[in-house]
This record gives structure tokens, sequence and C-alpha cells, in this order.
């Protein structure tokens, strides 16, 4: 996984980060779609993510996240950082016709993996993106305390 430089990030490049995100998620969904939703976590070199198209008929399927949308949610979770605040942990990007989206990243809740996540990742990922104590979630105060001592994350 290349590292991006941290922080940065106009809101112009956000927003053309964003519109890069769209283009990529819709490259693979083909007609007939009534939604397009893509879920993203990370922390250090840990990701999940999954994109769900929902047809016109009201069905719905996963689709292969294809590397460009992967490489733009990078970009945006490193360009995003702010000092003191951090950077999210989950972003939730929804896609509708003829092409509007709408975004919501998660800066305190704790991001879902389906496998356990090393709590040292969490150490990692504080190392590269730094919060105060204020912007600290308690869950990964908690997790980092745990960092300490090994063992995956479950609570």
């Amino acid at each position: 996984m290349t590292q991006e430089p941290v922080g940065g990030m106009t809101p112009i490049d956000e927003s053309q980060a964003l519109v890069e995100l769209g283009k990529a998620c819709l490259s693979v969904i083909g007609p007939d779609w009534s939604e397009v939703v893509l879920q993203y976590a990370a922390v250090a070199d840990h990701e999940s993510a999954e994109l769900l198209r929902r047809a016109s008929d009201g069905s719905s399927s996963s689709v292969e996240v294809p590397e460009g949308a992967l490489e733009e949610a990078r970009r945006l979770r490193n360009g995003m950082y702010k000092q003191d605040t951090g950077t999210w942990f989950s972003m939730r990007y929804t896609i509708t016709p003829p092409g509007s989206y709408g975004v919501d990243f998660g800066y305190d809740g704790e991001p879902g993996f389906a496998a356990p996540v090393p709590p040292a990742a969490f150490a990692q990922d504080l190392e590269r993106f730094p919060r105060s104590e204020e912007h600290t979630p308690e869950w990964l105060g908690r997790v980092l305390a745990r960092a300490q001592g090994g063992g995956p994350l479950r609570d």
C-alpha cells in the first residue's frame, strides 16, 4: 500500500477525489442501478471495503471494489488528516442517479472489520495520524491500552 503525504488536502482536492472515487465505483456497476454504496474502513495497513449495487427492481448485489476506488479512498484518508483531530476510520459513500453523491466520514466511531485487527495496528495508525487526547475516542483509548499487551481486538 503506497503512503501518500499526510494532510494538506484542500476542499477542492477533496471534492475532486470524491468525484474520482465515484467514477471508479461506477466503472464496474453496469446499467439499471438505483443506488451504489461503498463502505470503507482503514486502520494502518488493514482495510475493509464493500461495494453494493442496488438495482431499480430493489434487488442488491455486491460488486468487487475496483483498485481505483481503493486508491482514492486511501488518498482521501491520508489527505484529510488534520493536526490534533486525526483522520477518519470509516467512510460511507453513496451514489444516486444521475450521479449525485453523499459521503459520511466516521472520525470517532469504531471501524467495523470482518476479521480482528491487532491493537498494535491502531497504535501504528495513531503514529501516522496523531490525535490529541481530546480527539481520542474512549474505545480507541481502550484498544491502545491493549496494544501494550498484544492480542486481537474483541470486546
